[in-house]
Formats: structure tokens, sequence, C-alpha cells
């Protein structure tokens, strides 16, 4: 993409919607937006004021058409934006690119391509003259594979940035989306802001529209810019727009938000829905993503803000009268609305927090209807508050490490018989397993529903900061099947911890090697959150990371190595012949997966070790699996 477009091919669609700049000139549907030889594009090696010669058309849309040129006396590539023949004549449009050279003149930002002029050809022609940036779009990479959560905040950093100078310049920009965000050289660190013009379609293949209740893209437009909450456009605008581009960006496909006109007002009246996205990005995302701008993020320094971990609260229109609060129900449907980890609502807020609850028994969740037998790779939750569960097909594995890994691994001695020998183990049903760790807000919400007595055990303050995002620590093996036996009480179903065989073969997800993503230590840092001896991670987590934070398996589960170790059934047996199915009584208790205190070499899909049963760890949790 230069500038404008990516060079798809026809029919290309692989942003996930028609966008403005629908077309390049190889493209069928190029044909389809000329009509006729009045709007025939400028032909290569046309000479514009004597001084930019056209060498190519890049992209053609609802107000100009941008082309790759070259500037005779310089020699530069430049991209010119050519407002288009048969909207020279027209007010709206022409002030609307004219306001765009505007502000483009007053920001002056490398975030945010660079304006060199507008000029006017003799014959009423008005183009500007851009830097050329040669890239893809952020619509084109997103579709390709969606951005972790790590490349999402960074990009979210970059984007708030450009907008912030924006801003500072009285400028709102109104249609960002993922196609206006280009890569320069295909660096996600280099995006940039390229469309600062707000497009009017007139040929029917886009969703763009503008007139006096709202300009810019449908599909990534603010509630305001659809008419709600008194019209009033502003930087709160380009902060949801922003919301929107980043959810989708993390997605691989842009949010549901724009079926139809009347549904795209009726799916901005409410924040969207964000379960298909990574729980460490949902609180972040809610909080850009308010409907009503007073209740939203304030300005861009707040999200900037949102790089130290921390998440405003959604703020309040007005005062709230205690008797609202008064009735016990309201109390209790309240205290499951902030506890829920799956939105997580009303921000992440501190495990402090809990010790101000009362510990009277509330409201279990409602059970939601699920298939008996989800199919392999389907996820699902049993209750709105339930741990989001992905089905596996059964399978074999080679479970265990050889003696060739161990040494490689720099394996202690005295571990190397509990890995060993290595044994082939079916799974001969299918099961469900947790796609992430046990939240702290999950695990919380157990407690204050059924009064569970964890007393003033280290689970509320493990010796570092946790969010309500964070996985549970400082529970025991006891505590965790006491959390099974409630959700299984709750929803119907069969709730237990996994056993050793069929942990490791959902860590393992089909692989051989030490660890899901491979043999090379180098790649740990995006796939687990470790002791920082061996490789330094530069992840911003000292202690434990909220669940999803890293990058999946082949089985989409998240957090199997690193993080916090977890607990499984069985009994441990201290070598891995020996490891009972039966999950009978017994002194020790097995741990499976590393934690964010082990060294790598804990850190695999063989590394095994036992605790006893009552242990509280700051670096034990545990996730569970379903089977029924």
């Amino acid at each position: 993409m230069s500038n404008s477009a990516d060079h798809s091919g026809p029919g290309d669609t692989s942003s996930g919607r028609a966008t403005r700049l629908v077309a390049d000139a190889s493209s069928p549907a190029f044909d389809k937006l000329v009509g006729d030889d009045a709007l025939m594009p400028l032909k290569s090696g046309v000479v514009l004021n004597n001084t930019h010669r056209v060498e190519r058309l890049l992209a053609r849309g609802g107000m100009g058409e941008v082309y790759s040129a070259t500037n005779l006396l310089t020699g530069d590539a430049v991209a010119l934006k050519v407002i288009r023949p048969e909207l020279v004549s027209d007010p709206q449009m022409r002030a609307l690119f004219l306001r765009e050279a505007t502000a483009l003149r007053q920001i002056r930002h490398p975030t945010i391509v660079a304006y060199e002029g507008v000029h006017a050809e003799a014959d009423g022609r008005v183009y500007l003259v851009m830097d050329l940036i040669e890239g893809p779009s952020l619509g084109k990479r997103m579709a390709e594979r969606p951005l972790t959560v790590p490349e999402v905040r960074a990009l979210r950093h970059r984007l708030a940035v450009a907008l912030l100078a924006a801003h500072e310049q009285n400028i709102v920009h109104r249609d960002l989306s993922p196609d206006n965000i280009v890569l320069r050289d295909g660096d996600l660190e280099r995006a940039t802001i390229i469309d600062f013009g707000i497009a009017k379609k007139t040929d029917g293949l886009g969703i763009s529209v503008i007139g006096s209740s709202f300009a810019g893209k449908m599909e990534y437009a603010s509630p305001e810019q659809m008419g709600l909450f008194g019209n009033a456009v502003d930087r709160r605008s380009d902060i949801y727009s922003l919301g929107l581009v980043l959810a989708a960006a993390a997605l691989g496909r842009p949010l549901p938000m724009a079926d139809t006109p009347a549904m795209a007002v009726e799916q901005r009246k409410r924040v969207p829905d964000l379960s298909a996205l990574p729980v460490a990005l949902r609180p972040e995302l809610t909080a850009m993503l308010q409907p009503d701008p007073a209740r939203r993020l304030n300005s861009m320094r707040d999200v900037l803000a949102l790089d130290t971990g921390a998440v405003p609260r959604p703020r309040r229109r007005g005062r709230i009268a205690l008797a609202a609060i008064a009735a016990l129900a309201v109390v209790a449907a309240t205290l499951v609305s902030v506890l829920r980890p799956a939105w997580i609502t009303e921000g992440m807020r501190r495990i402090e927090s809990l010790t101000a609850q009362p510990a009277a028994p509330k409201p279990e969740p409602e059970r939601r209807e699920v298939a008996a037998r989800p199919t392999a790779g389907q996820t699902f939750r049993d209750c709105v508050d339930c741990p989001e569960m992905m089905q596996l097909a059964p399978g074999s594995f080679v479970m265990g490490s050889t003696p060739e890994e161990r040494e490689r691994e720099g394996v202690p001695a005295v571990w190397g018989d509990a890995e060993g020998p290595p044994r082939p183990v079916t799974i001969g049903d299918s099961f469900a397993i947790g796609r992430y760790e046990v939240s702290l807000g999950e695990f919380a919400l157990f407690v204050q529903v059924t009064a569970y007595p964890m007393g003033q055990s280290c689970w509320r303050n493990p010796g570092f900061e946790q969010t309500y995002g964070d996985p549970v620590v400082c529970v025991t093996w006891n505590d965790a099947k006491a959390y099974a036996a409630w959700l299984s009480r709750v929803t119907g179903k069969t709730y237990r911890l996994p056993t050793e065989a069929e942990w490791e073969y959902a860590a393992r997800a089909n692989t051989k090697t030490a660890r899901y993503w491979g043999d090379d230590l180098q790649e740990i840092c995006t796939h687990a959150n470790v002791l920082e001896t061996v490789v330094k991670c530069v992840d911003g987590y000292t202690h434990t990371a909220p669940v999803g934070q890293f990058r999946p398996n082949a089985f989409h589960l998240h957090d199997m190595l690193g993080n916090v170790a977890e607990w499984v059934e069985d009994c441990w047996r201290p070598r891995n012949e020996g490891v009972p199915t039966d999950g009978s009584n017994c002194a020790v208790r097995g741990t499976r997966g590393g934690s964010w205190n082990n060294e790598p070499w804990r850190v695999r899909a063989a590394a095994r070790a036992g605790t006893p049963p009552g242990t509280r760890s700051g670096e034990i949790g545990f996730r569970l699996v379903r089977v029924d």
C-alpha cells in the first residue's frame, strides 16, 4: 500500500468490508467506478504544474484518486491526492479536500503523513502533495493474522501519540480505520496515519457517508457521529474509533458494528461484545468504547496512560443517590457485574477492594445453555461467569522427555527421572479445557457467591499487585477442587482438574518439541511469562501477567507454559511411568507448566513437579477441564 490502498487482486475484501479507497487500476472494480471518459484517471507520464510527473494510479475512492509521482525538480518520489473531476464543482467536497490540506499543514508529526502543499491546475483540478509511504495497510496486515496483545498495545501507543498531536491543534480525525493506517515498509512500529479527509461515497460501493450528523466510515464511527448523545463530535470520538480499530486488529476482522445504518445506531447504545478478544485487552477497550462520551476516556493522554496497566473505571454522569443501591438484590447484581472476568466491565480493580465486600452468599451466575458435547475446536461458556473452555478431540502423543532434551535444556540430574522414560499415551475421549488459567476475578466471584472460607490467606495479597484479569494464586489443590465442584453444581456439567496426561496433551498441541512453539529459547518472550535470567524479555511483567497476554498454542490455549504453575488431578510420582490416573488420595499432588518465577528449563511441556496439596504459593494456580 502506498498512502492509500493495497494492490489487491480482483474483488479482494481482505479488510472485511468495502473500503473508501476501493480499487487499483488493475482491478475490475475500477471499471465500475469509472463510467465515462470524463472520469478516467490521469495517465502515466502526465506532468502537473510542470513539476509532478504522474507514475501510476495507487487507488481511487469517493473523494479523489491517489497516484505515485516524481517531483521533476528534486527527483523525490511523492504521492498526489487529486480531487475527482466530477467533484471539483461541489463546494462541500472541495471544502473537505482543502480542509485536509489545512489539517496536514498544521500537524507535523512522524506518525502522520508529511504534507508538502496544495496545488491547482488551470482547468480547476486540485491536488495535495504528500510523502509517499510504501507498505501494507493495517487492514491488510490484520487480515493475514490478528495482532498479538503486545502488538496491539504498541500500535495503540503510536496511534494515540499521533492523534494527540492532531487534537492539540484542535483537529479531530473523525475517520480512523485500518485502511488509512499504513505500515511503512511493513513495520508495525512505523504505522502512519495517511488520510485526514472525510469521504463522500458517490459510487455506491462503500459505506462512507457525510451529512449534518455523520462523517466517516460507518464500521469505525462513534455513537455521537451517528447522532447519539447530542451529536457532539470531539476528541472522544477519535478515542472510540481507535478502540474499534484496535479491536479489529486483535481479531483480524472488524467488530460487527455496521450491518445496516439502523443497526449501526442500535449497536452503539451499549459497549460492543468483546468476548472474542484476548482477555487482557477487554478492560482497556471497554474504557475506550463506552457509548456515552462522558463515561469514555477523556483524552488521548488517558489512552496513553493505559500503558501503565491502570484502567480507570468509567466515569458516572452526575451523582448517584445512595438509595439507588440500598436494596440487597441490586448490590448483589452490581457485585457480579464488577467481578465479571469475561468483560471486567468496571475496570481491573486491585485485590484490596475485595476486603470491602460482604461475605454473605450472593446469587449464583445464570446458567447458559450449551450443547452437551461441543465439537472439537469449539469454544463455549456454560454460564455467564464460567471460564471459557476449548473442546479438544481425542488423540495420541509421547509423554515425557528424552535424555537429549534434558541435556540440551540443562535439566538437573535430580529432576531428570521425573520426566522419563518417554511413553506413548492415547487420550481416548474428547474433553474441554480452559483456554486460560482461572483468573482472580473468576475465583473471587466463587468466594463471594459461596462464602467459601479462604480466610486471610495470601490469595488476596500474594506479595505483589494483581488485577482481576491475572491468574488466581495462593490457592491450594483443595481450593481448586472446591471451585470445580461449585461450577459442576451451577452448570450441571462435570468440571475437575486435568490429569497429567490431559494437561500435557493440551500443552503440546500435537507438537513434539520441548515447548509448543519449538526449541528456540529466543521465542520464549512472546509465548510465556518466565524468570528472565537466560533470556531477557521486555514484557513489563515482574510477577504474574493477566491471562491471555502471550501467544497461544495450536489448540488456542494460552499460558500452558509459564505465568503460573497449574495443579493437576493426579498424585505425583517421581517417575513419569508411575503416574496414576485414578486421582486417589496422596501426600503430594502434581503441578505442571512452570511459572513466572521459573527458569526456562522448568517451562517445558514435559517438566513435572510435586507439591503438597495444602501449599499456598504465589506461583501456583490452575485451570479446569470439563468431561461431559
